[in-house]
């Protein structure tokens, strides 16, 4: 009877248990994560012995934020133009090929920094043209029944290689130097391609290319993706509940002030308020197997979106550091839950020939969302103080999260239900 109460909350591995194409994706995935984050380490690491500036490692994000945005919204169309698993396939191996730049710029007796960050950027850009392939491809292998735990899964591999991999890549740098990271790198990459090739092919069901071809046919795909969007009301409000959390709570860019300034712990408490919403978000997501059974998925996402606020504002009010702590680890717990409601009610109203691009547009905004939100956030604490920033931020994110659910019945009626009708896109326009 324990066992069975307690597999109620632990999370459903049945996508892995039950989908061999999605086993051996996600293995792939979660090593390239890892890798990644590794890399990420190293890079800064690199950045700042190279310039001995925090200014110009803090550049790194700016480099990779436009070609990553970029690769999103061209990677969801190519992705709904091609083989997914062909298109992730290639995107590997060139992979291997930027790791292995960076690891021979490393060798280097002198290394040129515009290399380092040419190669920062390549990366980037190919990244962001995997994640909206690997988001259509993984809907795809699980299908409609096991999306809310193939979401689970997901977020875990992305908090755990948070987690895991910047310390695995601090541990090779000091032990072996920075050429091993980028090795490791190179090999993660490497063995995600070996697992993809012992997959099944994975074209969309259906393409509407219509013999759209150079960058105008882009241009028209892009638009069509944008247009479904647009009319589907569920998409539009996944995206604004998304677009209220992280731009009016997002805190990243108050930590450093919060630690040394706020609460005067001295530097190491900056790096723990960082983790802190991490640690929330991997603990809720290995306990998530409860998300899967919620009928009522909208209202779910709107109370979950409602907590972040709630958390974020206690943030803001907090002078002892611990509970801090706990208000960011809730935080980043009502977070992933909100992740994974959105995840599922994004691929369930989307046909797969359009998955892709919609895929692109969701991560694109995802992506994009959280720097507007640590501008506004600096920006108040510039004026007025961190306090006041975490505060306000937090407390207009709920408000935000009232008038979606007032405005977007649609969202706030969604429901978790592997009948749902899958919603035919639009024709295309007639140029």
């Amino acid at each position: 009877m324990t066992s069975g109460f307690l597999s109620r909350f632990v999370v459903d591995v049945s996508p892995l248990r039950e989908r061999r194409d999605y086993r051996l994706v996600f293995a792939g995935y979660l090593i390239s994560v890892l890798g990644s984050q590794m890399a990420t380490v190293a890079v800064a690491y690199q950045v700042y012995v190279l310039t001995g500036s925090s200014w110009m490692v803090g550049l790194l994000s700016v480099v990779e934020l436009v070609p990553q945005v970029l690769g999103m919204l061209l990677g969801g169309v190519v992705a709904d133009r091609m083989d997914r698993r062909r298109l992730l396939l290639v995107l590997q191996c060139v992979s291997v090929l930027t790791s292995g730049g960076l690891a021979i710029v490393a060798l280097g007796a002198t290394t040129p920094l515009v290399g380092v960050f040419l190669l920062v950027a390549v990366r980037a850009l190919l990244g962001g043209l995997t994640a909206p392939a690997y988001t259509a491809l993984s809907a795809r292998a699980v299908g409609p029944r096991l999306l809310p735990s193939a979401a689970a899964l997901n977020a875990i591999v992305i908090q755990a290689g948070v987690f895991i991999g910047p310390a695995i890549g601090g541990v090779l740098i000091g032990s072996a130097g920075l050429p091993w990271v980028y090795l490791a790198d190179m090999v993660s990459f490497a063995v995600f391609a070996v697992l993809l090739v012992m997959t099944k092919p994975a074209p969309p069901e259906r393409s509407d290319a219509h013999g759209d071809v150079g960058l105008l046919g882009i241009g028209r795909s892009l638009v069509r993706g944008l247009r479904f969007t647009k009319d589907q009301p569920i998409l539009r409000g996944v995206m604004l509940i998304d677009l209220n959390a992280m731009v009016f709570g997002m805190p990243r860019a108050l930590f450093p002030a919060f630690g040394t300034a706020v609460f005067d712990a001295g530097p190491e408490s900056v790096g723990l308020l960082y983790a802190a919403p991490a640690a929330g978000a991997l603990l809720a997501a290995l306990g998530s197997g409860w998300v899967g059974r919620v009928h009522r998925l909208g209202h779910l996402t709107l109370y979950s979106v409602a907590a972040w606020g709630a958390a974020i504002a206690v943030f803001g009010l907090v002078t002892s550091f611990p509970i801090a702590l706990v208000a960011l680890a809730v935080a980043g717990a009502a977070d992933v839950v909100s992740e994974m409601c959105r995840s599922t009610l994004v691929q369930r109203s989307v046909p797969d020939e359009l998955r892709g691009r919609v895929s692109g547009l969701w991560l694109a905004q995802t992506n994009a969302a959280p720097r507007l939100g640590d501008a506004r956030a600096g920006a108040i604490a510039s004026l007025a103080s961190p306090a006041l920033a975490a505060l306000s931020g937090g407390l207009l994110c709920i408000v935000g999260v009232v008038v979606c659910a007032w405005l977007l019945p649609d969202l706030r009626k969604a429901v978790n239900t592997e009948h749902d009708p899958e919603p035919r896109p639009t024709e295309p326009a007639q140029e």
